[in-house]
């Protein structure tokens, strides 16, 4: 997180991909463990959101579900849009949030770099990627 005197707060979460495959292989229970595996069971065969499986690799029970986000902007958008309360975001932030937040992705953050020097000096020092002392 970085904040500056006119109230500016970035939360900056580098991601490896925005993306994600619409299947999400899911590992259950070893074989050994009886009731977790009829719990595991019970809860994926016919279930709308399995797409394969349930079968058995290395001795568990897997499935291939269907992602609810495939998206990371929508899932932060979707989580964010009440301030976060629901993900763990503390009750006073969570109301900031609610009212203030914005998802800025890749070149959309350029306004706002351009407007505010210390922001840019922090993001540049950020995707340098090294200490100030190594320079």
């Amino acid at each position: 997180m970085w904040s500056d005197e006119d109230s500016l707060n970035v939360f900056l979460l580098e991601m490896e991909n925005r993306y994600l495959p619409l299947l999400e292989k899911h590992v259950g229970p070893p074989l050994d463990k009886k009731p977790e595996c009829e719990k595991f069971l019970r809860k994926h065969i016919g279930s709308t959101s399995t797409l394969s499986g349930p079968r058995i690799e290395d001795g568990r029970w897997v499935v291939d579900k269907k992602r609810d986000y495939t998206d990371a902007v929508r899932l932060l958008r979707d989580r964010l849009k009440t301030g976060g309360r629901t993900i763990g975001i503390a009750e006073l932030v969570s109301q900031t949030m609610a009212k203030t937040s914005k998802i800025l992705v890749d070149q959309q953050i350029l306004p706002t770099y351009l407007r505010n020097k210390n922001l840019a000096e922090f993001l540049t020092e950020y995707l340098d990627g090294k200490p100030k002392w190594l320079a």
